[in-house]
């Protein structure tokens, strides 16, 4: 029982136990064996996943030399034990593909690293996106005290602007006209402020960044993150090509 628990912790350590989907190399064969492991046991291992490759002539030595017996090595050479040519392709193709992934993944963070942004800000003091190439939009962020907790709510505020031109009324030759006959520009803004929300349920870590970044807004090639306060303030992080 103490030599299985060593082999289990071993595995675990190693990362093996948990894909138990994946085929079975040599390498976590000898394992088995150094971490003297029964036959059944192993053999269970190799039926329920199969060898990744044949055994060699050379291998076998090793697991020989390793401990292993003659019936444990005859049983692995045994070719039901072994992934066909095509299996094997389909596994290595995935194994590749799932590289590749990681590897995008890996190079994603790296060059959001360096257009990462974090800064304070207030409470109430607005962010105005526009300046890191997003929309004209600006979001202040807000605190209040609900049963004793502080609550950090974000405020969402559209800026926009109406303009119309109005004709002058009356005759340009008519002095006695009580209207103004010049054409006048009318210029009115407004604001329009709607709650946003901190999503505190998908955090997005970024390498280089030592802080969980909780996702806020995101648009035009723009997002802003929550990151926590900041004694009067809110640590916030952006993330922008223009960075």
């Amino acid at each position: 029982m103490k030599c299985k628990l060593s082999a289990v912790l071993l595995l675990t350590a190693l990362g093996i136990l948990p894909a138990l989907a994946r085929p079975i190399e040599f390498s976590e064969v000898s394992l088995l064996v150094r971490a003297h492991e029964s036959n059944p046991e192993i053999l269970q291992q190799v039926q329920s996943r199969k060898l990744l490759h044949p055994l060699t002539p050379t291998q076998a030595q090793t697991l020989k030399a390793q401990g292993a017996n003659d019936t444990l090595i005859r049983n692995l050479q045994d070719a039901n034990l072994v992934l066909s040519p095509a299996e094997a392709a389909t596994y290595a193709d995935q194994e590749q593909t799932s590289r590749n992934r990681v590897s995008a993944r890996h190079d994603r963070e790296d060059s959001l690293g360096d257009r990462v942004r974090v800064f304070d800000v207030s409470y109430g003091h607005p962010v105005n996106l526009s300046q890191w190439g997003g929309p004209s939009w600006e979001i202040a962020f807000q605190l209040r005290r609900e049963a004793g907790e502080d609550i950090i709510e974000p405020i969402v505020i559209d800026s926009y602007t109406s303009a119309a031109t109005y004709l002058g009324q009356g005759r340009p030759d008519d002095s006695t006209t009580v209207f103004d006959r010049r054409d006048y520009l009318s210029v009115v803004s407004y604001d329009r402020s709607r709650p946003g929300a901190i999503d505190t349920s998908n955090p997005v870590s970024i390498k280089g960044v030592p802080y969980l970044l909780y996702p806020v807004y995101g648009a035009g090639g723009v997002s802003l993150y929550y990151i926590g306060k900041s004694g009067g303030s809110v640590r916030l992080a952006v993330v922008s090509e223009r960075l």
